[in-house]
């Protein structure tokens, strides 16, 4: 009886061992099946880090020279490295968003003055030395000096300066100074992150660029090299861009943008008093204003009247003669009329 069970044990044994010899060897082309799915999803999984043009496959990523791989390849080889990309792509994102508290800040300072002066010219010029002084330029400029009709005006002009950025502060307040300032208004951007990605984009694309051509180079295939002419058109046109928008930063960034009003004016426009006006002192002050822009109005009548003298008399030399004319027509007809009686 133990002889029977020790022989049924062993058949049981035998078979167990069989059943999981055969489920270990399904289980190991499955496993071969599906590294291979997961090989193929990975690497089009990439393909907005990458591309594949033919039969070659071309990563975006800063990735070792493995990474250039023919589709065509073992499987199992292809979804190591994509896996491998996969893993350098996330920790390198980690370490960009790190690293950013490290990198230098790229700020854009921008500001908008409006200005008085007694003196238009003399201002002018000591604005000029002062832009060469701090080695910037003038970006656009416009001056108003008056046109025919314009009676007592006085110029003014609008200017648009760039500015070393390491010169900005000191340029604003030597302005101030120089002027009588009116308005100012100041802004800082911090462009350091959208200036990261386009220099990382940048890195990106070279090296997709140095890849493509490399591959071009080996091609033979027609398709393929029709596929990788393109891929590098494509590439080419992307660095382009991204170059652009690099240089308009680094513009932005090393030279501030100033938009400066400048006006001439008989008298300053009053300041705002660092301190609350009495009831007294705002009565003083109106009566003030109240008198100059009575003054104001009387030169502006005597101006218009000096500017237009020559026209009045000229209409009223008219004018007279017309009326002595029909003065004495009509009296010519009334001495008629009593003749004919």
């Amino acid at each position: 009886m133990k002889k029977k069970w020790s022989k049924l044990g062993f058949v049981l044994i035998a078979l167990a061992a069989l059943f999981s010899a055969v489920s270990c060897g399904r289980g190991k082309a499955a496993v071969g099946a599906s590294g291979e799915a997961t090989a193929a999803e990975a690497e089009y999984a990439l393909l907005d880090g990458g591309a594949v043009y033919g039969s070659y496959a071309v990563m975006d990523a800063a990735a070792p020279a493995s990474m250039v791989v023919n589709s065509k390849s073992a499987a199992p080889a292809r979804a190591s490295s994509a896996n491998s990309s996969l893993e350098s792509r996330s920790g390198g994102t980690e370490a960009l968003v790190r690293n950013i508290r490290d990198l230098n800040l790229k700020l854009i300072y921008r500001a908008n003055l409006s200005v008085q002066t007694l003196d238009y010219d003399g201002t002018y010029n000591t604005l000029t030395s002062l832009v060469n002084e701090c080695g910037g330029y003038f970006e656009s400029a416009y001056k108003y000096n008056g046109g025919m009709n314009s009676q007592g005006g006085h110029p003014y002009g609008n200017y648009t300066i760039r500015i070393p950025s390491e010169k900005y502060a000191d340029f604003v307040d030597k302005i101030g100074r120089s002027t009588h300032l009116v308005d100012l208004s100041q802004s800082v951007e911090d462009v350091s992150e959208a200036y990261s990605d386009i220099e990382a984009r940048l890195e990106t694309l070279n090296t997709k660029h140095e890849r493509l051509i490399s591959l071009l180079s080996s091609a033979k295939d027609m398709k393929d090299i029709i596929q990788l002419e393109n891929a590098l058109s494509e590439t080419e046109s992307e660095l382009d861009r991204y170059s652009a928008r690099k240089r308009n930063y680094d513009s932005l960034v090393g030279f501030s943008t100033i938009h400066l009003n400048l006006e001439e004016v008989e008298r300053f426009s009053p300041a705002v008093p660092e301190k609350p006006l009495t009831f007294a002192q705002k009565i003083g002050r109106a009566v003030k204003r109240g008198f100059e822009r009575a003054v104001d109005s009387v030169a502006n009548i005597i101006l218009w009247l000096t500017g237009h003298i020559v026209g009045i008399v000229f209409w009223v030399v008219v004018i007279f003669v017309a009326i002595s004319f029909f003065r004495r027509r009509r009296a010519k007809r009334e001495a008629e009329k009593r003749e004919q009686l």
